[in-house]
Parts: C-alpha cells; structure tokens; sequence
C-alpha cells in the first residue's frame, strides 16, 4: 500500500508531473522554470488534497473504523452505491481503479486518485 513519501510522490505523477526526483531522501518534482522543488504532503495537506477531491468529485465516508473514498458513490437508505461498479450493498468493498480505505481520509483520497490513473501498482 502506498503511504507517506511514496504516496505524496505518486500523487503528482497521477495529475501529469514526469519528472520526478529522490533527491537527499525528499521526492522533488521540476517547475516549469526548470527548478527541482520539493513536492507538497498530500496525504497530510488538506489544502493541497483537498482540490483533488472536489476536482475529481471522489466521495469520501466513514465506516467501521476506517476512511473511505472512492468515485462516483452515493448512500440511499442506509444502503451505498457505486455507479462506477454498479455495486449496491451495505458495504463498498474497493479494488483496482474504485477507490481506498484507510484511517486517514487524506490518505484514502489519495489513494483512490493515484489509482484511479495507474491501478493496483504505479513505478515510481
């Protein structure tokens, strides 16, 4: 699963950044004047993670414990769904491109977002 530093760094690379860099143990990503800059905490930032969120429209709940997110998911009755999978049940259960659970809801956005774009695993 991705968490911290690998997260924050995969997350750029799903909105479209290439050029990423560990340098000194810190992820960077090259601005359009050529510079390394250090890439924003994501999964700790609601600032940041937060246009991601109302960008991508990702619904975000929780649980049992445990921080949801996922796209295009809505409650009715007690009951959720996903237009996406057209899963209909008192739980969501996320795989692959869905969504993603966690105890962060930072955390779970992220992670539906980066894989949403490459999946169950990205190279970084």
């Amino acid at each position: 699963e991705l968490k911290g530093a690998l997260l924050d760094a995969a997350v750029p690379k799903a909105l479209g950044h290439r050029d990423l860099q560990l340098k000194n143990g810190e992820w960077r990503s090259r601005t359009e004047d050529g510079e390394l800059s250090p890439i924003a905490a994501f999964s700790d930032d609601w600032a940041v993670a937060g246009q991601i969120l109302e960008n991508e429209e990702i619904s975000v709940y929780y649980q049992c414990d445990w921080w949801v997110a996922g796209y295009r998911i809505y409650a009715e009755n007690g009951r959720y769904y996903s237009e996406e999978t057209g899963s209909d049940s008192a739980t969501i259960e996320f795989y692959g491109a869905t969504g993603a659970s966690t105890d962060s809801p930072l955390v779970a956005v992220c992670r539906a977002f980066v894989a949403s774009k490459f999946g169950e695993g990205v190279d970084l």
